[in-house]
């Protein structure tokens, strides 16, 4: 059921290899000699380059979509929620277990 819900949106399927083939980039891209310096090699730091701005272009363009379906009545109204978050009282309780704490 877990595996079915989250491979269910390319939002969710996408990210994930990002981070390893990125991590991979950097590390093939600089390396550290101790008795030298921090050797940068050209290419390998043009692809590294490439790699985050698709990264960052992805993220950016999900950021800006709007989710379909019903949305919350507080979706996207600031003042709204808080007005909801001041009248919170200093003890939450679960809704199923009137008046016992968490």
């Amino acid at each position: 059921m877990l595996l079915q819900t989250s491979t269910a949106s390319w939002h969710t399927v996408v990210p994930p290899p990002f981070k390893p083939i990125l991590h991979c980039g950097f590390g093939l891209a600089m390396a550290y000699a101790f008795s030298d310096d921090l050797y940068m090699f050209g290419p390998q730091i043009i692809y590294l380059a490439i790699l985050r701005a698709l990264f960052v272009g992805f993220v950016f363009s999900i950021s800006f979509e709007k989710p379909k379906g019903p949305k919350p009545a507080t979706y996207g109204h600031i003042r709204t929620l808080v007005d909801l978050i001041d009248e919170w009282s200093p003890r939450m309780y679960r809704e199923r277990n009137q008046g016992r704490e968490w």
